[in-house]
């Protein structure tokens, strides 16, 4: 008997998931509908192909029966055994065939209708899983996410421009560079956060906000740090100046390379932030690791920074609540913490 093939394209399409979900399924069909025919499976843990043995009879040895399956096309042949002259069950085979194909395509469509409906119900929960988070970081609904006025900095740096100069000219250029560096931050969590409506699944989603809320924290560490460093700089509390300079320095802000690179990269929205996704989270832990070493925020001097910074940021009208700021990156620090706790239990 030669090969029969019958509706070698007809399969095409009709089912659009993953066919290896389903190909055991299918597989088992096909060898229980042998079996009803009285073919005996001898490979049953082949891939793709099932080989049958019919038992002898006073008209022949038997033969053996090769079903090959994919996702396009099902195909049969049957061989004599010992005989090439001796008769095949052609009927039987033509019989599997008859009803094995349509079988197979109403199963398609049926599990092609599941998988659509899957989609349909996931796509609806993504969307609304993407609102909710999307209302929580932009409260106001403006597109942009809720980030603390970076500047104010700026405004800080000028209203000082002179007094830092006569401290040490070259402070005016490290100040610059820390204000270039939020800026670029700023622009990342932006482009961070539009995506946000770009992502495929939930798994996807929830690895993407908890790298947004990452940034979003280390952004308000950087300009808290950064207000208390200027500050304290015109106060002429160096020590804390210092401490915060040397921590900006072991982190790389004066050397911007890695957020540009980063703002680069995110510029092509789409795969790039998910290649980006782990280097960019381990490069945020080191920095909040860094900034949460700094000590001059539990020292007996920092009220009256404290009070200092709060005063400063009033004469320039700024719109940062200097308390609300430093309480709101302690809840963030302790949040992190519980759940850090919990992984470990």
């Amino acid at each position: 008997m030669e090969d029969q093939f019958s509706l070698s394209e007809s399969f095409k399409n009709k089912y659009g998931g993953d066919y290896s979900d389903i190909e055991d399924e299918l597989k088992d069909v096909y060898i229980n509908f042998g079996k009803d025919l009285g073919w005996e499976c001898t490979n049953p843990y082949s891939s793709n192909r099932i080989e049958f043995k019919s038992g002898t009879t006073w008209r022949s040895w038997g033969e053996t029966i090769t079903v090959k399956y994919s996702k396009t096309n099902i195909s049969i042949k049957s061989v004599a055994i010992g005989s090439p002259w001796g008769p095949k069950n052609e009927e039987n085979c033509e019989r599997f065939m008859s009803v094995i194909v349509p079988w197979v395509e109403e199963y398609l469509i049926s599990k092609e209708s599941e998988r659509l409906n899957k989609v349909k119900k996931e796509e609806l929960i993504l969307n609304s899983k993407v609102e909710t988070i999307v209302s929580e970081l932009d409260t106001d609904r403006n597109g942009e996410v809720d980030l603390v006025d970076g500047e104010s900095f700026n405004k800080l740096l000028n209203k000082h421009q002179k007094t830092i100069s006569e401290i040490d000219k070259t402070y005016i250029q490290k100040f610059v560079k820390i204000s270039i560096y939020l800026k670029t931050k700023r622009k990342n969590t932006q482009n961070m956060f539009d995506s946000i409506h770009d992502t495929r699944n939930i798994k996807e989603l929830d690895e993407l906000v908890k790298l947004l809320k990452n940034q979003i924290h280390t952004y308000e560490l950087m300009v808290f740090h950064s207000l208390s460093m200027i500050t304290s700089l015109v106060e002429n509390d160096l020590i804390t100046f210092y401490e915060i300079y040397e921590s900006f320095d072991q982190v790389g802000v004066f050397n911007s390379n890695w957020e540009n690179e980063v703002s680069n990269k995110l510029s092509d929205i789409g795969d790039g932030i998910r290649d980006l996704m782990y280097s960019i989270n381990k490069m945020e832990n080191n920095i909040i690791n860094s900034l949460d070493t700094l000590t001059y925020v539990t020292g007996d001097s920092f009220n009256e920074l404290n009070n200092s910074i709060s005063s400063q940021l009033s004469s320039i009208d700024s719109s940062i609540n200097f308390n609300n700021l430093l309480t709101g990156i302690q809840t963030y620090q302790m949040y992190k913490i519980n759940q850090n706790t919990k992984r470990i239990n």
